[in-house]
C-alpha cells in the first residue's frame, strides 16, 4: 500500500483555507498513486485550543469541515484533532472515505484495543499519544501499520519530540518491533501559540530500517510503499537525519517567531540593542527569521566599547538602526540609554505595526522579572531558554556566520543575587544558578535536595527564594516558545503564598517521610524528596547529562575566549 504523509502547517482555527489547502495536496499525492493521507494533530484545531473548541459554534464548523473533506477527498484521509471532552480536551482522529466521517475511537468491548481501522485488506492502528504508542508496543491489538500522530512539540530535553532525527539515536525502533508493524508517524510543522511543531515525519519498518523521512521545520509531502507482508530487509532504506541540539533549538525558535509575526498580522519586529549577548543573539534570531528587512533596532549603550559593538552587529546583520540621542535630563533623572531604547523601540511597534521582541531569558525572567517586563514586550524567544544555552546558541549562530562581536560573548550579565552568596567567578556562578534553577523549575526539586555543599545550599536557597518572591511579576511576561519539559508559567505558584523552602537537616526530612506502604494502602500520588542530599556522582551525572545535551561544538569561536571551561554546563 502507498501512504502519503502530508507534513504541513496551519493556523488553529482556519477551517476553511485549511481544508482547501488538505484537499489539494490529497489531490497532488492521490496522482502519485497514494491510496491513503494522513495529516498531522495540530492542524484544524491546534494542539491546545482551549474553551475555543468546546463552543457550540466550533463543533459545528468542525463539523463542517470533515463533511466537506469527505465530499470532496480523491482519497481516504486520516485527519487527526483535538476535540472537547467531559474533561476539558482530548485527542482524536478521523477516518474519511466513500463520502463519510468516521471517527476513530477504542473498541468499548475492549478498552484495551486502540482505535484502528481496515483499508484494502490492512489492519490500521491509531496512537494520538505515547502511551496509546507504548500500549501498541505491548501487543494491544494486532496491527499492519501503525500511525502515531504525535501531539508534542519541540522539546529539546525529549529527543523523541523531534520524530525522524532521533531514529538515528535507536528511538522508535522499540516501538516498531514490538508492534510487529509499520510505524507511521506524523508530525506538524509550524509555530501555534507557545508551541512549535519541527515536522520530522517518518515511516519505519517492523524490523526497525527507517522506510522514509520528510525534513525538520519545513512542509513537506512524503509518499512512501509500505508492503506488510515484507519481511525485510530494505532494498534502500533512508538514512535518519542527525539530531543536533543546538541548530534543532535555534530552527525552532525561528520558526516560532516566523509564524507568530505571520500569523498576528504583523510587518516585523524590533528591538534594542545594548551590546550584550542577549540582545546580539535575538537580533541574529529575528534576521534569520524574517530577514533583516524585517527587523528594525534602537541602540542603547551608555558604555562606548559596547556602542561600538552593537553598531557592529547592525551592520554585520544589515539590519535599520538608530540610536538614543543624547538625553542629559533622563541621566539626571536616573534614566539610562536602555530606558530610552526601550520606549523608543515601543514606540517604532506602534508606527509600523511591528512585534515587540524582548531578549529576556528563562534565567532573566526566573531571578529578574522586573528587569524584563518593563519593555512590555509581545515576543520573547528566549523566554524558555537558560542563558547558559543562550550562550552557546550564540556561539553556534557565529559558527554559521561571525556576526555577534567576541566581546559582546563576553557579556553575560550574570544575575544579582544578594550578600548571602559567597563570591565566585561570573561564568562558574552563572553555571550553578542555572543548574539550580533546572533542577527546581524541571526536576522539581527542593533547596535540601539541591544542595550539595554549605555554599551551594546558599546558593540554592537565595536563588529558589527570589523565584518565589518575585511571582507576581512574572505574570506580566508573554508567552514564550516552550522548547523544554517545564516552563516557568507552569510552576503554578499561588500570588498570595507566603511561604518559602529552606535549608533542612536531613534527619527533619527523614522523619517527615511516609513510612513503608502497609498492605491494603495506595500509594501516595505524588512522590516525597529523596531523604538525602544527592551525592557528587548524582550531580556529576546531572552535569553529563546537561552536557550530552549540547552538540559538543564550540560554535567556532575556538577554546580561548574562556567561556564555560569548567562547572555543569561546561565543555570541559
Amino acid at each position: 500500500m502507498r501512504i502519503a504523509i502530508l507534513q504541513i502547517g496551519s493556523r488553529a482555527g482556519a477551517f476553511e483555507p485549511t481544508v482547501d489547502r488538505m484537499l489539494d495536496r490529497a489531490a497532488a499525492v492521490a496522482a502519485q498513486g497514494a491510496e491513503l493521507a494522513v495529516f498531522p494533530l495540530p492542524l484544524l484545531t491546534g494542539p491546545n485550543p482551549g474553551g475555543f473548541t468546546q463552543e457550540e459554534g466550533c463543533a459545528l464548523d468542525l463539523e463542517a469541515a470533515l463533511s466537506r473533506l469527505a465530499a470532496a477527498a480523491p482519497i481516504p484521509l486520516v485527519v487527526p484533532m483535538v476535540v472537547s471532552s467531559p474533561s476539558g480536551t482530548a485527542y482524536e482522529a478521523a477516518l474519511v472515505r466513500d463520502g463519510a466521517v468516521e471517527r476513530l475511537v477504542a473498541d468499548a468491548a475492549d478498552p484495551a484495543r486502540p482505535a484502528g481501522f481496515t483499508l484494502s485488506g490492512v489492519d490500521f492502528g491509531v496512537a494520538c499519544d505515547r502511551w496509546a504508542l507504548d500500549d501498541v508496543a505491548r501487543g494491544a491489538g494486532s496491527f499492519d501499520v501503525v500511525l502515531y500522530l504525535s501531539p508534542y512539540g519541540c522539546n529539546t530535553n525529549d529527543e523523541s519530540s523531534a520524530l525522524a532525527p532521533s531514529v538515528g539515536d535507536g528511538l522508535f525502533e522499540q516501538e516498531a518491533r514490538g508492534a510487529d508493524a509499520w510505524l507511521v508517524a506524523v508530525g506538524g510543522v509550524g509555530g501555534y501559540d507557545e508551541q512549535v511543531f519541527c515536522g520530522g515525519s517518518f515511516v519505519m519498518a517492523p524490523w526497525g530500517e527507517l522506510a522514509a523521512a520528510a525534513p525538520s521545520f519545513v512542509e513537506a509531502s512524503l509518499v512512501c510503499d509500505v508492503d506488510v507482508v515484507s519481511e525485510g530487509p530494505l532494498a534502500s532504506p533512508a538514512a535518519p537525519p542527525p539530531y543536533q541540539r543546538l541548530p534543532f533549538l535555534w530552527d525552532a525558535l525561528a520558526l516560532s517567531v516566523r509564524d507568530l509575526v505571520a500569523k498576528a498580522g504583523l510587518e516585523g519586529a524590533a528591538l534594542e540593542l545594548d551590546g550584550g549577548l542577549r540582545s546580539a543573539a535575538l537580533a541574529a534570531l529575528l534576521v534569520d527569521a524574517l530577514g533583516p528587512t524585517r527587523v528594525r533596532a534602537v541602540i542603547g549603550c551608555d558604555d562606548r566599547k559596547a556602542l561600538e559593538d552593537a553598531r557592529a552587529l547592525a551592520r554585520n546583520l544589515r539590519i535599520s538602526a538608530e540610536e538614543v540621542p543624547e538625553a542629559r535630563a533622563l541621566s539626571e533623572a536616573g534614566l539610562g540609554a536602555a530606558d530610552l531604547a526601550r520606549a523608543l523601540v515601543a514606540a517604532r511597534c506602534r508606527e509600523g505595526r511591528l512585534a515587540h521582541a524582548s531578549h529576556a531569558d528563562k534565567t532573566g525572567l526566573a531571578l529578574e522579572p522586573w528587569r524584563e517586563a518593563a519593555g512590555g514586550c509581545a515576543v520573547v524567544p528566549f523566554g524558555d531558554v537558560y542563558r547558559t544555552d543562550l550562550v552557546e546558541l550564540a556561539r553556534h549562530r557565529n559558527a554559521v556566520s561571525p556576526v555577534i562581536p567576541r566581546r559582546s560573548l563576553r557579556r553575560l550579565d550574570v544575575p544579582e543575587l544578594g550578600a548571602d552568596v559567597a563570591p565566585m567567578a561570573p561564568v562558574a556562578l552563572l553555571n550553578s544558578v542555572d543548574a539550580v534553577l533546572l533542577l527546581h523549575v524541571e526536576r522539581r526539586m527542593g533547596v535540601t535536595s539541591i544542595a550539595q555543599e554549605r555554599r551551594i545550599g546558599a546558593l540554592a536557597e537565595a536563588v529558589v527564594s527570589r523565584v518565589q518572591r518575585t511571582e507576581a511579576l512574572r505574570r506580566a511576561i508573554p508567552a514564550c516558545p516552550v522548547v523544554s519539559d517545564r516552563t516557568l508559567a507552569e510552576r503554578d505558584w499561588p500570588l498570595d503564598c507566603a511561604w518559602t523552602d529552606r535549608m533542612r537537616d536531613p534527619a527533619e526530612l527523614e522523619a517527615a517521610a511516609p513510612p513503608e506502604e502497609a498492605p491494603g494502602l495506595a500509594a501516595p500520588a505524588v512522590p516525597r524528596p529523596a531523604a538525602t542530599e544527592p551525592s557528587a556522582a548524582t550531580l556529576e551525572e546531572l552535569g553529563n547529562l546537561l552536557r550530552d545535551l549540547f552538540s559538543g561544538t564550540s560554535g567556532g569561536e575556538g577554546d580561548d575566549d574562556g567561556l564555560f571551561d569548567s562547572g555543569l554546563f561546561s565543555r570541559n
